[in-house]
């Protein structure tokens, strides 16, 4: 959306924040310069942006509300530099840990 706005000499701030602040006064200023097809195209990528965010959230109150009901999750996410992410993606890759001969064994195949 910003290298559309960009290509017509309309700059706009790169933070996420900034640009759906500034979307609709970009648009009732420059009504005369874009065409109907223009603007149609910024809100449908502007739609897709929100929907896209909607998701991000949805999916990490899922994963906060996964992380609180297996220890183990918790224990790894314990650890320093890992998050909710990490700790959740190597409770499900791994799986029961007893599988693995010991912890070199289980180092290698991460």
């Amino acid at each position: 959306m910003r290298g559309l706005l960009a290509e017509r000499g309309i700059t706009v701030n790169r933070s996420p924040a900034a640009f759906k602040k500034s979307f609709p006064e970009i648009l009732e200023q420059t009504q005369g310069e874009l065409t109907i097809r223009c603007q149609t195209l910024l809100r449908i990528a502007l739609n897709g942006f929100h929907a896209i965010e909607a998701q991000i959230a949805q999916t990490e109150e899922w994963l906060e509300a996964f992380m609180k009901q297996p220890a183990l999750c918790q224990k790894i996410a314990a650890i320093p530099g890992i998050g909710v992410m990490t700790a959740t993606a190597m409770v499900a890759a791994i799986g029961d840990a007893k599988t693995f001969k010991n912890g070199r064994h289980l180092a290698a195949w991460i």
